[in-house]
């Protein structure tokens, strides 16, 4: 769903504030969709798992890159 939104509302390139990123599935659906992302997260628990999520979808994509 995010993905739907997020590539709806910008272009490729373009880069995504979420204030309040919780575990972070706005960060994934941009590693997705190829733009920026900056998310913040005052809670660390939520920060941990969102940093766990992002970092496991750029290495998800990268390895479909070779």
């Amino acid at each position: 769903l995010m993905e739907f939104y997020i590539e709806n509302s910008s272009k490729e390139g373009d880069t995504i504030l979420d204030p309040f990123m919780g575990s972070g599935s706005t960060g994934v659906a941009c590693i997705n969709t190829k733009r920026d992302f900056i998310g913040i997260e005052l809670n660390e628990e939520y920060f941990k798992t969102a940093e766990k999520r992002i970092n496991a979808a750029i290495a998800d994509k990268q390895s479909r890159l070779f």
